[in-house]
């Protein structure tokens, strides 16, 4: 039999309580299985999607902020190997740590709150 056109509830009744054949309500539940791993296969792709899109922003904004840094340290008349040097230093690590604490802060956010809750 096909089971690919049958709803979950059909499937479940299937296999746990109808009165037929063994191999039928194995491939019941075999068909259950696979539409499980389906599910959780995009779930886990939605998500390292999702979690690729935003280091990709926050990489964009790093360089953004550098590339103005660099642009207004030149205005002032700073030599640029004395530019590049700060910038590589001490700018990015400060802004990259900034980001990291913007994002892990929504983390804390999250489990504080699960904390005030017990």
């Amino acid at each position: 039999m096909n089971y690919s056109g049958a709803s979950k509830p059909e499937l479940v009744q299937i296999a746990l309580f109808e009165d037929c054949p063994l191999d039928l309500r194995y491939a019941a539940a075999r068909e259950l299985q696979h539409r499980h791993k389906r599910l959780i296969a995009g779930l886990m792709n939605q998500t390292w999607w999702s979690l690729h899109n935003s280091v990709k922003h926050d990489i964009e904004k790093l360089r953004h902020k550098v590339l103005q840094l660099r642009r207004e340290m030149e205005a002032c008349g700073v030599p640029k190997w004395l530019a590049r040097s700060f910038i590589d230093r001490r700018v990015i690590k400060r802004i990259n740590r900034q980001l990291m604490n913007s994002s892990a802060g929504v983390a804390r956010k999250h489990v504080n709150r699960k904390a005030v809750r017990r």
